[in-house]
């Protein structure tokens, strides 16, 4: 047996949803680098007062290459949702995170293009991430029994 096929035996058929975290943890290290550079650098030497249009450009550039790639990263995270058997509980939480994850990624520069701009996208991502938290109900239910039984389980019984 083949070194290839001993590893794909023992996937067990799992190599295209490990193909899909793995493009999208590279799209989101890409936007998170991109964020970074964004924050850390153009952002405060746009704000030299050279001329006003400086930074709405600025920002609109990195706005897009961010925006592809938390793009792309969310469409790879969607589709490792849906070929991985995770428990409904981890992908809940990582359905969450993605939201979240995106909306941490594109306020930023998006409201450095204009506060009115990054403000709507802020409360359309709330939204969108609480919607999900109400078509998951079930689930945050669930999770708050596992988590509250667990912290029944931890006490001390007291002997009097």
């Amino acid at each position: 047996m083949s070194q290839a096929n001993a590893v794909s035996s023992s996937w067990g058929g799992y190599e295209e949803a490990a193909s899909h975290l793995g493009r999208a943890v590279v799209a989101y290290a890409t936007a998170f680098l991109l964020w970074i550079f964004f924050l850390a650098v153009f952002l405060p030497a746009a704000a030299v007062p050279l001329s006003e249009p400086v930074l709405p450009i600025i920002a609109l550039v990195f706005t897009t290459g961010i925006a592809v790639e938390v793009y792309w990263g969310t469409v790879n995270l969607i589709d490792f949702l849906d070929l991985s058997r995770l428990s409904r509980v981890a992908r809940f939480l990582l359905l969450e995170f993605t939201v979240l994850l995106d909306s941490l990624l594109l306020t930023p520069p998006l409201y450095a293009i204009s506060p009115a701009v990054g403000g709507a996208y802020l409360i359309v991502a709330l939204v969108i991430a609480v919607l999900i938290l109400l078509t998951h109900s079930d689930v945050v239910v669930e999770l708050a029994f596992k988590l509250v039984a667990k912290s029944e389980e931890r006490k001390p019984t007291n002997p009097d």
